[in-house]
């Protein structure tokens, strides 16, 4: 458990003790009055659509010890008896990772950040699962990966862990420089660098410098672990850090030879040596495998230990997670799309070998900015060219999906939209007469399209 005194939040934060007492204690930190303990700091967030400030009051309900505020205290004497520690700060959001970067450097423990435009989430489970086999390891939860999660994650540090795996995602500049600053990591991972979140990072090469920036805090001995066949990654070299390539391609240090595909996952042989089983399906996976496989073997783990551990990872829930119904195998990639890894899903769809038919459903990808309708569309001539029996395509951005797989030779019957102003339900209808067993059916689709209720209207009726 993360405990603090006054001192050191203040050290840690910068911030000006306005009320109450200056030898206070906290047993914790909290955001949320809701799961707050008593003892704990409560610090108020100030975001777009909510404002902590407006639930102090609750908080020192709960018990809080102290509190942080970026607004006029004033204000809040005139409204609560505040007679616990208050502490003022320019931006509570930045006072939050101010304190957990005091924790994390409370812990020489190796910090492994993994970020990139696809794969991130999975490469952080496998390496998670895997340098289990040696050590006691914190891993943040789910996509716990911002400014608010990845803080989060670090006050779990207690000296019984041995290492930490953290996930760290952006979406504007800026925001990987202050992750980095808060982590402090050892080991920085790039899986690759894909056109995603480009209404803030305006280009491919933006997203490149932007991820880049995971490396600015790195320390004497830190380790960069990056995809030698990425175009923008490829060519990344330092003087200032160690730089250790994963891939296929010679340039490689942990490279997979030999890749071949079943319908349950997937094998290939690392440098041509030591034979690797992987029950993943897709081609991107094999990719995460290799750079879990890396931060593992720059750990220590022998390949004994990563081989037993992969064989024991199982598929993680709407990533490319495989459903049977009346006999249709049905892939549920729907976690998140863009157009790299719709991409690779269309491909991985293109290749399986059935006797049934094979149906895509594709919704919108969002935050592409002003090229949006060319990547929609780029993924419909993709999908054309894949052997793919149906698109059904859900939003508005998806209408251009089913344009470039018309104008790709898909029967126009046989490529259909759904405005998002359709209920999920209608498309469920439309599968329900259509699919047949045998048939494969692939759903993926941008977070806020939640296209998992698809596959419940699907599968549960």
């Amino acid at each position: 458990m993360a405990r603090f005194t006054t001192e050191e939040i203040l050290r840690a934060t910068g911030g000006e003790l306005v009320a109450g007492s200056s030898i206070a204690k906290f047993c914790g930190v909290s955001t949320d009055s809701r799961t707050l303990r008593r003892g704990e700091l409560f610090i108020a967030i100030k975001g777009k659509s909510f404002d902590g400030h407006n639930f102090i009051k609750d908080a020192i309900k709960k018990g809080a010890a102290g509190i942080i505020v970026q607004c006029d205290i004033a204000g809040l004497l005139t409204t609560y008896d505040l007679r616990l520690t208050t502490i003022k700060v320019p931006d509570t959001t930045k006072a939050l990772g101010g304190i957990a970067h005091y924790h994390r450097t409370r812990f020489d423990i190796p910090v492994i950040a993994i970020t990139g435009s696809n794969g991130k989430t999975t490469t952080k489970e496998l390496t998670a699962h895997i340098l289990k086999k040696k050590f006691n390891i914190l891993n943040s939860a789910g996509t716990e990966n911002n400014n608010i999660g990845v803080p989060k994650t670090l006050f779990g540090l207690s000296r019984c862990y041995e290492a930490v795996v953290l996930e760290l995602g952006t979406n504007a500049f800026g925001e990987m420089r202050n992750l980095a600053g808060i982590a402090a990591p050892t080991i920085g991972v790039i899986t690759n660098i894909g056109p995603s979140h480009l209404e803030g990072l305006g280009s491919l090469g933006g997203v490149f410098r932007e991820k880049m920036e995971l490396f600015s805090g790195f320390s004497k001995g830190a380790v960069a672990i990056i995809n030698g066949d990425d175009p923008y990654l490829a060519k990344v070299s330092s003087a200032k850090y160690r730089v250790i390539r994963f891939g296929t391609k010679a340039n490689a240090d942990f490279r997979a030879k030999g890749i071949s595909f079943d319908g349950r996952g997937s094998a290939f042989s690392l440098n041509g040596k030591i034979k690797f089983r992987l029950n993943l399906l897709g081609r991107q996976n094999v990719y995460d495998a290799l750079a879990a496989i890396a931060i593992a073997g720059t750990m220590g783990l022998t390949y004994a230990q990563i081989r037993g551990a992969l064989l024991t990872f199982a598929p993680m829930k709407m990533r490319m997670e495989e459903l049977k119904r009346n006999g249709v195998r049905i892939i549920n990639d729907a976690y998140n799309s863009n157009p790299l890894s719709l991409r690779e899903a269309i491909s991985w769809l293109g290749a399986q070998q059935t006797p049934g038919r094979k149906f895509l459903v594709a919704a919108d990808m969002l935050e592409l900015g002003e090229d949006a309708r060319r990547f929609h569309r780029a993924a419909g001539e993709f999908a054309a060219l894949q052997n793919i029996d149906y698109v059904i395509c859900y939003g508005k951005l998806s209408r251009s999906i089913c344009e470039g797989a018309i104008d790709g030779g898909i029967p126009p019957q046989r490529a259909v939209w759904f405005n998002a102003a359709n209920p999920l339900a209608d498309v469920a209808s439309l599968l329900k007469e259509l699919l047949r067993p045998r048939d494969i059916l692939l759903v993926k689709g941008s977070r806020a399209m939640k296209m998992e209720e698809l596959i419940r209207c699907f599968t549960t009726s």
